[in-house]
């Protein structure tokens, strides 16, 4: 099997070597509990780092060395690297301090390699109180779940970022993969994404890529990379204290947004009159409040029709 530096490459087969060189890409990592519920989760955050492809690979190399280092890790994740938990386990012969080196090494490759950072988010809170709560005779997921918003959101800030740098060339961009539904929605939306980017920036909308890619942080783990400054921004967004080897990428530019109860009210005046439409639609149809028990049951059926398709799938 091909390492991941080789893995990306052959995902850009198609691409002669001179615009290989050119291709920007940006792994986007969604940091939440989607309840809002859990202790300390009440903010969904969305980070996103960019590059361009040989940048990448060259990163790769540089962070299976450190990944696979000993101790060795399967996989990097914030909140195992700030806990100690999972892969940094002190069962597994880390402590503070080999954590703490460790992380700093990680951070030293994204401040070498790529060349800037978008990050996004919004309170629980709002998206609950002026979004989901919207009484609908259809409930969705752009209704029910908040990942769509901060997709849009981070799709912004990247024509953004690249503006910034006055880079013009094409930008893909990588998500870890999520629940399929979810998946299939952000997929739907993402022409108006980049549309939105692309007149708000002066841009070509074709700079953009046609659709997001979905894939698994183990197969491209610069999506790990985005998971730590996703984690990083949740923290920050929270008030919380984070590690100083973060301080290292104080000079990587940036974009970010948090999105505040101004742009959920927004939102949901869109969301109501949508509603408003479909009452005047369908007159006689039931008029359904969000039902956290029936969200949970649908989740759970569409992850096992996941793990089913999966399972069909394999050799």
């Amino acid at each position: 099997m091909s390492n991941p530096a080789e893995r990306l490459r052959e995902f850009y087969c198609g691409l002669t070597d001179e615009r290989w060189e050119r291709r920007l890409i940006m792994p986007l990592q969604f940091f939440m509990d989607e309840s809002g519920n859990a202790p300390n989760q009440q903010v969904i955050a969305c980070a996103g780092l960019l590059a361009t492809g040989p940048r990448w690979q060259a990163f790769l190399r540089d962070w299976e060395a450190a990944r696979l280092r000993a101790p060795a890790v399967a996989a990097v994740k914030y909140c195992d690297v700030k806990n100690l938990a999972g892969e940094f386990h002190r069962e597994k012969g880390w402590t503070e301090q080999l954590r703490d080196q460790r992380l700093a090494e990680f951070v030293a490759l994204i401040r070498k390699h790529c060349l800037g950072l978008i990050w996004t988010g919004l309170h629980h809170e709002h998206f609950q109180k002026y979004v989901r709560s919207v009484p609908s005779v259809y409930r969705c997921l752009l209704s029910d779940m908040p990942n769509a918003i901060v997709a849009g959101s981070a799709t912004l800030l990247a024509g953004s970022l690249l503006h910034a740098l006055g880079l013009t060339a094409k930008c893909d961009a990588f998500f870890d993969e999520i629940e399929q539904q979810q998946e299939a929605l952000i997929f739907d939306l993402w022409p108006d994404y980049r549309d939105n980017a692309a007149n708000a920036f002066g841009l070509d909308s074709m700079q953009f890529c046609r659709r997001p890619h979905f894939v698994t942080d183990e197969d491209y783990p610069m999506l790990q990379a985005s998971d730590l400054m996703a984690g990083l921004t949740r923290d920050r967004l929270m008030g919380e204290a984070v590690h100083p080897a973060f301080d290292l990428l104080k000079d990587l530019p940036e974009q970010g947004q948090m999105m505040g109860e101004d742009h959920m009210q927004r939102m949901g005046a869109i969301a109501q009159r949508s509603a408003a439409r479909l009452r005047e639609r369908f007159p006689t149809a039931p008029v359904h409040e969000f039902d956290p028990e029936r969200h949970r049951q649908i989740r759970k059926g569409f992850a096992r029709q996941r793990r089913e398709n999966l399972k069909r799938n394999q050799p």
